[in-house]
């Protein structure tokens, strides 16, 4: 029974040896805002002066109409690692992190409507070999 657990041992260490893994890189994009005073927001009684000092200044603006404008904040994670198989040959690129986005409809400097997004990104795609 020992021999059989030794052997298990010794294939199990092998077959570590045979993937390796390397983080190749780790980015982010837009300025990170602080998702927890979400809920901080009011409609009809947040002014823009009080979304800046909450979530500092929007990374865009897009104007919808003469009196109501749209803010938009995004941030985003995103960590790349490709994996090798030395058994098979097989390469494969796992991306993850996660995305936030927070809208916010102003109108007369008041918000009227906003919306956030915290969402997972997670995707594998194998690498083509040379």
């Amino acid at each position: 029974m020992r021999a059989i657990y030794i052997s298990l041992l010794l294939l199990c260490v092998g077959l570590c040896g045979c993937v390796t893994s390397v983080v190749r890189n780790q980015t982010t994009s837009g300025a990170d805002f602080d998702e927890t005073k979400i809920g901080q927001i009011q409609k009809g009684k947040t002014t823009a002066d009080q979304i800046v000092s909450l979530f500092g200044e929007p990374r865009s603006e897009d104007i919808v109409s003469p009196n109501q404008i749209l803010w938009r904040y995004r941030y985003q994670s995103t960590t790349f690692v490709d994996t090798y198989d030395q058994i098979n040959g097989a390469a494969v690129k796992q991306i993850s992190g996660y995305e936030k986005k927070l809208e916010i409809l102003m109108q007369d400097d008041v918000v009227v409507n906003f919306s956030y997004v915290n969402a997972p990104i997670n995707d594998v795609k194998a690498i083509p070999s040379e």
